[in-house]
């Protein structure tokens, strides 16, 4: 049996005193790592390296469950095993502040961000000299134009050129975007490819769907038609502001004869003759016509919408008609001598 003078005990009981302390005020042990970056020895406490500034420990989270901390590297809660949500890697648009994965205002500037009237903006293309009839991509992804180079016109789609010509019209995007067409002193061109030559061109319409071009070609002096596709309609002495229907079945346009008039023409379907018809626009279900017409009493221009055997009051000018999405109301703008108005009246059944 050891035995321990009262000296001896003393010693060891001072020299264990550290552990017989209050357990909160006992720390760890000091651990070191290497900064991944640069190997620098790091402290565990330490969150950036002090010597590239490389950030090698994420900072804790807070569980949405059980509120305890969660190590910054952690995916699930320790203590619940709650699934940890991946942090959100927004910005500000304005300023470049990292956000959080909510909020509709920037913590740092205070401005909106983007879905909250916030702006977008991005580079597009830088212009060439001479640039003409700027036309955007639907979705704002993509402008094309023309521009002059010397005697002619180079058609051009973001920075690539389409090709060179004598003329060339305002570029058309399909609804889609997925194609571009334009006319030319001699043909159409769709998506970098030439048609069939004509001596005159209207400009060209795609089907609501994008699979069709519609435009009107001079056959020769004084007999037009309508190309549909690779379809030709009947001659007229006109042929003129083309309208596909919604479902893209149908293509309604302005025509005109010698001696007659001028009138809308659907397929087999042809409206009354006017001193002017212009502008056809088709009702949402597709079936319907209103349009612009022109007839002259009393040695004036009396122009009025029409819609079937329906017509409005007579103005000194009318603008082009609209319906409403639901096709219970027609639209447009009318002037009478100095006064614009817009009138909307209801559809008749």
């Amino acid at each position: 049996m050891r035995t321990f003078t009262l000296a001896t005990l003393s010693l060891w009981m001072v020299g264990c005193y550290p552990y017989w302390n209050d357990p909160k005020e006992e720390k760890p042990l000091e651990e070191e790592s290497a900064c991944g970056k640069c190997n620098t020895k790091l402290r565990s406490e330490m969150r950036y390296c002090p010597t590239c500034g490389y950030e090698v420990r994420k900072p804790d989270g807070t569980c949405s469950k059980c509120g305890k901390s969660i190590p910054g590297e952690g995916k699930f809660c320790h203590h619940c095993g709650e699934p940890v949500a991946a942090p959100s890697k927004r910005e500000c648009p304005h300023c470049g502040q990292s956000l959080p994965g909510e909020g509709k205002f920037c913590a740092k500037c205070g401005k909106p961000l983007a879905g909250d009237g916030a702006p977008t903006e991005r580079p597009l293309a830088v212009l060439r000299g001479g640039a003409e009839e700027i036309r955007f991509r639907p979705d704002g992804g993509a402008i094309a134009y023309r521009a002059k180079r010397g005697n002619k016109y180079v058609s051009i789609l973001g920075d690539e050129e389409i090709g060179e010509y004598n003329e060339a019209g305002a570029p058309v995007f399909s609804p889609d975007g997925r194609r571009l067409a334009f006319k030319t002193d001699t043909c159409v061109v769709i998506d970098g490819k030439p048609g069939p030559s004509f001596e005159l061109l209207g400009d060209p319409l795609f089907r609501p769907d994008g699979t069709t071009v519609a435009y009107s070609v001079e056959i020769r002096e004084g007999e037009m038609k309508v190309m549909i596709g690779d379809r030709l309609g009947p001659a007229f002495a006109m042929a003129t502001s083309l309208a596909f229907s919604p479902n893209g079945e149908s293509v309604a346009y302005s025509a005109m004869t010698f001696g007659e008039g001028s009138f809308v023409v659907c397929g087999n379907w042809k409206s009354p003759i006017f001193d002017d018809a212009d502008h056809p626009v088709f009702h949402p279900d597709g079936r319907r016509l209103a349009y612009a017409a022109k007839k002259r009493t009393d040695m004036k221009d009396r122009w009025f919408i029409a819609l079937e055997d329906w017509k409005s009051e007579t103005y000194d000018q009318v603008w082009p008609p609209t319906f409403s999405p639901d096709g219970k109301r027609l639209a447009f703008g009318a002037r009478r001598g100095r006064e614009v108005w817009w009138k909307e009246v209801e559809v008749p059944p």
